[in-house]
């Protein structure tokens, strides 16, 4: 069913002020009029009040502790920052009685279609028993993070409330004066001077890196070439050249030498070479190393759900995962930085195949989606059960998008959720209406390494029915037929894909769960089906926490950055206390490649055209275009080496200088990228080389310039793959043991 709804859009709760100096002020204001105080009946029978605030979260720290609302702010301190400390006043406060205690804080539900039992959690006696305020502090700082060298957010929450549980009264504080002080660090100060330091350790560092086995290497050529053709300094690394490495040993950071370790400690090298901002991992937990985060206890635990498949190991370089030097990595008592050095995605390979079907995705997504139907981009579809149909969540993803996604569908459970025997949907009615075409799937229900609820009997106990990763009998769900995503039509239409439900794409095999794909295998790799990003948990969501870092990643991927940035800001922004937030930063991963930007619009036609004179080439665009990049590779050159320009279409032509026998494409926000003519002369080709073109033609006297014939040297590999011409005239020479393939697309472009 298909649902409109209208919201206020809110100003954001996060505060940003840029601090000058070694302290900075600020008071935040509240009003006692916008308080809310309600009376709620507990599992246990007894009534509560439950006050709440407009714009602010529920604290959920602590369990059986008062429930009470927080504002969260985010200061901005400089990189040098250090011994951070924060002091606090307030003013205007005003006492008041309740007619019962306040709300106990409950555990927040999990996403997971596995049953779970969820016990009420009466109010802890050392908080409610006690004579003292609660909480002692009315402001305290929650997290310090960092993304590189940039400037350092510092969460502060603020407490309006301050609760005296044995008089069954609370004071209200309108202002709230914050002040932090910090002082400026020699260290940090020194490791600023080390920016783009660049070690040789024998190993290539690459702006655009995909790091997988000596094995699935050349399969990974193609994606490698086209990313370099976009201007990315693009390579592979492989696996056993990191870890036989003698300048790595491991994590030095976190004291962890194992194989997981040394690949973090490579990256550490790679991004302070100044190099370093893509990260795609090409492979499972079969073929690479892998870390795992420990969730909101400090320890895995019997069931698993603890022990959670992180790639924020290797985004963010900073944190000692093991301070307390046990077995339990990335706990929350380690104190994680959530600021991402590094953008970071996965595709969980195995073998070359599942790579070729991906990057036949990501080509037809980036070069040409919908095969020139573009209209399907401005599409969103969503679906939503249970706690979170309850919760609106997928209401409140849709009115946040519907600007960018004005033509939208919402999937809930009919007539309601809870229902005993509840109509519809089926996983066949989602996966049918999916292959009308989306450009953005946001999943909202239940869910495991095999599936995605739709609909179930009352609480997601039984009869269960979901979209599956892959057509077949799953556990906990009820079969049906051509409920699998591998009936999805949309070769041609491939989407983007966000889901907060639990576990849909584990790392590694998770419990019982072997028979099957996952869904994040399934909707990557599987052939002509699904697209080439998928963001999802490897391990648990959390019902309402995971739905505010889908919209906090929205806001960034609505002004079209890449989805690794959009989703680095997610985790470094949400607003949340430690034990939530930890957990969903380290369970919500990258499944494809991180430097995709998801099309928020219909795309933008460069008609560019080029020409070329004795001394240079001149390139000239649309005119209603105001940003682009131009990538520049040549044709003989190391297969890593691009470069870019920036380019602006509405100013006029750009005059691009030594660029003969140079492959060259434009790309830019919501623009549809055009590969330009390569024209190739007065040139020896050596080496082996894959080129994505258009229309080639080689000779001695091709275009303006330096005449010359062109030689396919003995120790030349060429392929060209092109949805145009190629063209071998006069003065071009294939010496004996050259090899020159052309292979016609299966793309448009």
């Amino acid at each position: 069913m298909k649902y409109s709804y209208i919201i206020i859009m809110c100003a954001s709760l996060l505060w940003m002020q840029e601090a000058l100096g070694e302290s900075v002020t600020q008071t935040v204001h509240f009003s006692l009029s916008e308080l809310k105080c309600d009376t709620v009946t507990g599992e246990d029978g007894l009534e509560y009040n439950l006050l709440s605030y407009p714009k602010t979260e529920s604290d959920n720290y602590n369990v059986g502790f008062p429930s009470l609302p927080v504002k969260y702010l985010t200061i901005l301190l400089p990189y040098t920052a250090d011994d951070i400390s924060l002091t606090s006043q307030s003013f205007n406060a005003s006492s008041h009685v309740l007619s019962n205690k306040i709300f106990p804080i409950q555990e927040l539900k999990s996403t997971s279609i596995e049953p779970r039992d969820y016990k009420f959690i009466p109010c802890k006696k050392e908080i409610y028993d006690s004579p003292a305020s609660y909480p002692s502090e009315q402001a305290k700082i929650t997290e310090i993070s960092c993304a590189g060298y940039g400037d350092r957010h510092v969460v502060v929450a603020v407490y309006p409330v301050t609760y005296r549980p044995t008089e069954d009264s609370y004071d209200f504080c309108e202002d709230i004066e914050l002040t932090l002080s910090y002082n400026h660090s020699p260290q940090r100060k020194q490791a600023l001077n080390r920016k783009s330091r660049t070690i040789d350790i024998g190993i290539p560092f690459y702006e655009y890196c995909v790091i997988t086995s000596r094995e699935l290497k050349p399969a990974f050529t193609r994606l490698v070439a086209w990313k370099r053709e976009k201007g990315l300094n693009a390579g592979v690394v492989c696996k056993e050249d990191i870890l036989n490495n003698s300048y790595i040993v491991g994590d030095t950071v976190s004291s962890i030498y194992d194989d997981a370790g040394k690949i973090r400690q490579y990256l550490q090298y790679a991004y302070d070479s100044g190099k370093t901002k893509y990260v795609l991992f090409g492979g499972n937990d079969q073929v690479l190393p892998i870390r795992y985060g420990t969730g909101t206890k400090d320890s895995w635990g019997s069931d698993g759900y603890n022990k959670i498949p992180s790639d924020l190991y290797y985004s963010e370089l900073n944190s000692n995962w093991n301070i307390d030097g046990d077995q339990y990595y990335g706990e929350i008592s380690d104190s994680l930085d959530y600021g991402s050095e590094l953008y970071v995605g996965r595709i969980l390979c195995t073998n070359s195949t599942e790579i070729h079907n991906y990057t036949d995705k990501l080509l037809r997504y980036e070069l040409n989606p919908g095969n020139g139907d573009f209209s399907y981009l401005k599409k969103a579809l969503y679906t939503q059960v249970d706690e979170m149909q309850e919760g609106h969540e997928q209401d409140s993803v849709a009115a946040q998008l519907h600007n960018t996604f004005p033509i939208d569908t919402i999937f809930s459970e009919m007539p309601a959720c809870y229902e005993l025997s509840p109509t519809s949907p089926y996983g066949n009615e989602v996966i049918a209406e999916m292959n009308k075409h989306y450009g953005y799937v946001s999943w909202g229900g239940h869910g495991h390494p095999n599936g995605i609820s739709v609909k179930s009997d009352g609480r997601h106990i039984s009869h269960i029915y979901a979209i599956t990763s892959v057509q077949g009998n799953v556990p906990y769900l009820m079969p049906e037929s051509a409920n699998g995503l591998d009936n999805l039509t949309n070769r041609d239409y491939p989407m983007f894909a966000y889901s907060i439900s639990c576990t849909i794409t584990p790392f590694d095999t998770y419990n019982e769960y072997t028979e099957f794909p996952n869904i994040g295998q399934s909707f990557t790799l599987g052939k002509d089906y699904g697209g080439p990003v998928l963001v999802g948990n490897t391990r648990e969501g959390r019902q309402v926490k995971s739905k505010d870092m889908q919209m906090k990643f929205n806001e960034y991927m609505m002004i079209n950055t890449a989805v690794g940035a959009a989703h680095n800001y997610s985790k470094l922004m949400v607003p949340l206390q430690t034990n939530d937030k930890h957990y969903i930063c380290h369970s919500s991963n990258i499944i494809g490649c991180p430097n995709i930007r998801v099309w928020t619009d219909i795309p933008a036609l460069f008609s560019a055209g080029i020409s070329y004179n004795i001394n240079n080439c001149v390139v000239s665009a649309n005119s209603s275009i105001t940003e682009a990049v131009i990538g520049v590779r040549h044709i003989t050159e190391t297969e890593e080496t691009a470069d870019t320009l920036c380019f602006n279409p509405s100013l006029g032509a750009k005059t691009l200088t030594n660029v003969e026998n140079c492959l060259i494409t434009l790309t830019g926000k919501n623009c549809l990228p055009q590969i330009m003519p390569l024209t190739i002369q007065n040139d020896t080709l050596q080496g082996a080389h894959y080129s994505i073109v258009k229309d080639v033609t080689c000779g001695k006297d091709v275009r303006e310039g330096s005449q010359g014939n062109v030689i396919f040297d003995e120790s030349s590999d060429y392929t060209f793959e092109t949805k145009g011409t190629f063209k071998l005239t006069k003065g071009v020479t294939i010496k004996q043991g050259a090899q020159l393939k052309v292979i016609p697309s299966g793309i448009n472009y």
